[in-house]
This record gives structure tokens, sequence and C-alpha cells, in this order.
């Protein structure tokens, strides 16, 4: 209590405020997969599909029509602007300028209830849970912070300041609207505190700033769906964009073994469990209990609804939780500040017992920055391949195929494309889970492997759907890792893109 008390105390300059929020923004990229100072040029499942997709850009092909995927078109754009600025490290870059902007606005949030040091430490706390949820990089939900958290910024500042401008509404659109382009079940906190504003708007304002206000905010959503239309549409790509992104994951979302009651009940409890929830939780009952603010009930909500809509396929992936991040930096300052506040009422225990969680969260963030700076270091100096085949199978490749020979990958397994530069012969560059989803999918990226007949597969070991194929068709084994197996066939090469 002490040491927080004298850090409250002090007042860093701007410069070095500045230089904080940098540091900060590079050691939680430290040990992303796609840094600039790893020479591995490494890539994640997920990662290595958006990656692909700005491959298959580069040569002159189209999001969605050339290359499957689910997910929205921003993370693609975001992808292939990073390919452009360097093949193997360019989407660092962009990860890098997105966690910027993310503490830039982290820190003004916190700003609004807390003095600068204090602000900063609750930044730097919140910021400890992405060791756990950014599993190396390149999500969606990573370029979705930054516009969380300024939606963040501007709900709360009206939520304690009343202070709300067209130019914000307008800014709050264009955010949503950026964030249903990566993922539509991102956006709680417009969803919380879209119906919340709107109420005091109306309340306080009457119908008629209520309606002017709307249309600014909507106007501004509309503005950033627009874009990614003509842009998909200088592809030629929106019905296909449709068919994916829409409505795959509707199908994806409802299916009834993957997204079944029960196992979005273990994911919710999955993702509940996090301490920062869970500190977040306690500090909203205790705060509920002692007053209704307007920003305790946006934010505890807004939690809530968070954890319901990134459980609603089911399914535990760690970079779901991401998108608390910016909401865990009130739930921070609103515990910080209930310290500060209240402690004098409270009895020798429960002193002791916040005293003991307000260790154990120091501790807790010294030990996760440190494992983030290890793993950035190790990664750069001494660092391997996550998968141990990759390097093999692309000497391989290299040595087997022509640099415009398209091979064929069966299984989820991109990062052979991105590290050997070859294109697919089908646009499913990887059918794992996605044929579980719609088993038709299976069926067409067979047919694409009948048409074309690579004289290369890759093959996952777990996926076996394609052994008729490879022993009807004369192709051998040339190499049998740990993972997945190469087949080959000598005669006459498939066709170039």
């Amino acid at each position: 209590m002490r040491i927080l008390l004298r850090l409250e105390g002090w007042l860093p300059t701007s410069s070095f405020v500045i230089m904080w929020g940098a540091l900060l923004s590079f050691v939680l990229c430290m040990d992303s997969y796609n840094s600039v100072f790893s020479a591995l040029a490494d890539s994640g499942t997920d990662s290595s599909v958006f990656r692909y997709t700005a491959l298959v850009m580069m040569n002159g092909g189209a999001p969605y029509v050339d290359a499957f995927d689910h997910k929205g078109p921003l993370i693609f754009f975001y992808n292939y602007i990073g390919a452009l600025l360097s093949y193997d490290h360019g989407i660092w870059l962009i990860e890098l300028v997105s966690m910027v902007v993310t503490v830039y606005f982290m820190y003004h949030t916190a700003l609004l209830m807390m003095r600068k040091s204090m602000a900063m430490l609750c930044v730097t706390l919140a910021g400890t849970s992405l060791s756990w949820y950014m599993e190396r990089g390149n999500f969606t939900e990573e370029y979705a912070l930054p516009f969380i958290a300024l939606a963040m910024f501007i709900f709360m500042d009206y939520f304690l300041n009343t202070r709300l401008n067209l130019e914000r509404l307008f800014l709050l659109g264009i955010s949503m609207g950026a964030v249903c382009l990566l993922r539509p079940n991102m956006v709680a906190v417009w969803g919380v505190g879209g119906v919340m504003l709107a109420y005091y708007l109306l309340r306080d304002r009457g119908i008629k700033h209520l309606i002017l206000d709307l249309f600014v905010f909507v106007v501004g959503l509309a503005l950033a769906i627009s874009a990614a239309y003509v842009w998909l549409d200088s592809y030629g790509a929106v019905s296909e964009a449709w068919h994916d992104f829409i409505a795959f994951n509707m199908s994806y979302t409802s299916d009834s073994t993957r997204a079944s009651g029960w196992h979005r009940l273990i994911s919710f409890v999955y993702f509940a469990a996090n301490p920062f929830v869970m500190l977040a939780v306690g500090t909203y009952i205790y705060r509920l209990r002692q007053r209704r603010q307007q920003y305790v009930v946006f934010v505890a909500m807004s939690i809530l609804l968070s954890l319901v809509l990134i459980c609603i396929s089911g399914q535990r992936f760690p970079h779901y939780g991401m998108v608390l991040v910016p909401l865990f930096v009130v739930s921070i300052s609103d515990f910080l500040r209930m310290m500060h506040d209240d402690t004098a009422s409270w009895s020798r225990i429960v002193r002791g017992c916040i005293s003991v969680v307000t260790i154990v969260m120091l501790t807790g963030s010294s030990l996760a920055y440190a494992g983030m700076v290890w793993r950035g270091v190790h990664t750069a100096f001494i660092g391997r391949y996550h998968d141990a085949d990759i390097q093999e199978i692309v000497h391989l490749i290299d040595g087997c195929t022509n640099p415009g020979e398209r091979i064929a990958v069966v299984g989820n397994y991109d990062l052979v494309y991105v590290m050997s530069k070859r294109l697919a012969v089908s646009r499913y560059s990887y059918q794992s889970p996605i044929a579980k989803v719609r088993p038709e999918i299976g069926k067409e990226f067979l047919q694409d492997l009948m048409t074309v007949r690579p004289r290369l597969v890759v093959r996952h070991r777990e996926n076996a759907g394609v052994d008729e194929f490879l022993n009807r068709d004369g192709y051998r084994e040339i190499y049998h890792g740990q993972t997945a197996d190469v087949y080959f066939r000598d005669d006459k090469a498939g066709e170039s893109w």
C-alpha cells in the first residue's frame, strides 16, 4: 500500500510517458512469430492462413475467391500491406502500430480515473494478460484492440464527464465498422455502451438530438463497411466474401457438435476463470453494492457480454479473450482506486487479503513481462521453428518443384505455403476444421486435387482422406516427419497459377 501511495505521488514527465508507452508496446509485440528480430519468419496456424491470402493477392489473386477463409476482409488487408512492406516481417510492423494505438487509448482511459503514474501502472498490469492471450500474434482480436480501446475511452469519458460530440460519435461508428470487418462477435463494448448512451441522450437531450447523434454514428459505420465493399468489389469478391465471412460463420457458430450448449458453457468458464476477470467481478460486485454509477454498469455488462460473445463458437482458443484487455484497464483502475478511497473502512483481514492480491498482481506482472522478453530474445538469437518438420519440407519443395508450380497441403498447415512461397491447387488451402462444418468443402478440395494432380503433396498425419488418391496416382513418400508426410510423383508438373 505504501509503495502504491508513493507511486501515486510521482508525476512523470510527458517524455517519460511516451518512452514508457513505446517500450511497453514493443515488449508486448516482442515475442510475436513475425518479429523483425527473428530470422525465422515463423508463423502460427491462423497467422499462416492470413499470410497465405496475402501471398495469393501478391500473385494477382483475390481474397475469398482464390483463398478461402471465414475471417473478415480487414485482416487480409492488413496482411497484404504487411507483405508489401516486407514479406517476412512486414505484418509485425502493423502489429506494433496497432499495439501503440491500443496502449495510447488505454492510458488515456485510465487517466480519466487516475493520476499519470497510476494510469501507467494500470495499463502495464492489464498488458500482462496479453502474455497468455497473444499466442505469438497476428490475430483478428489483436487488430480489434485499438478500436475497442478507442471506444472504451469515448464511452468512459461520457459516463464520467459527459463529454461527447459529433466527431466522437462518428469515430464510434467507424471503429465499430472496423471491428465488424474483423469478427462481428467482438462488439460487446458498442452493444452495451451504445444502448446506455442512447438512453441517457434521449433522457437529457430529447429525441431530435438523439436522431442526429444516431445518424452521425451510422454514417461512420456505413463509411467503414462501404470502404470494405469497394475494396472487395475491385477484386470481384463481394459474393464470395458474403458466403465465406457471413454465411459460413453462421454455420460455424451453430454447429451442433462444436458449438453445443455444453461446449459454450465450458468455454465461458474457461475464459471467466482468468484472474483479471475474477478481479473485475469482485471489484464491480463491491462497486454495484456501494453505488450504481453509469460507468460501473457499463464496464460490468461489457465484460459479461464479451464473455458470452467470445464463447459463441464453443471453442477455447486463448486469443479470443484478447478483447477483454481494454476492459481490464478500467477494472484494475477501479480496484486500485477502491484501495485508496475505502481502505480505512475495511477490517484488518480485508486489508490483508487486498494487499496479498496486489502483491500477487505485481509479482505476476513482472514474471509475465520477463517471459515475453525471454521468448523474444530466444526467438531472435537461439530460437527454432515451432514446427519440427517445416524446414525439411520447404527444402524438399524447393528441390522438387518449380517456383511457379502449385502444390497441395492436406490439413491445416498453411505455413508450408508461406515459407515455400508456393500457391495451392485449391481455394481451400486448408480443410481442417472447416470441412467438418461443411463436408462439401472436403469434396471440392479432393476434386481440385484430382484435376490439377500436383507433383508434391504435403499431408498432416491426421488427415487420411487422400490416401486413395495418393496410391492411385503413383505418389511415393519422400519424407516422414513428426507431424506431416511429403509425397511426390515424377511425371509432368502441375499447372502454374
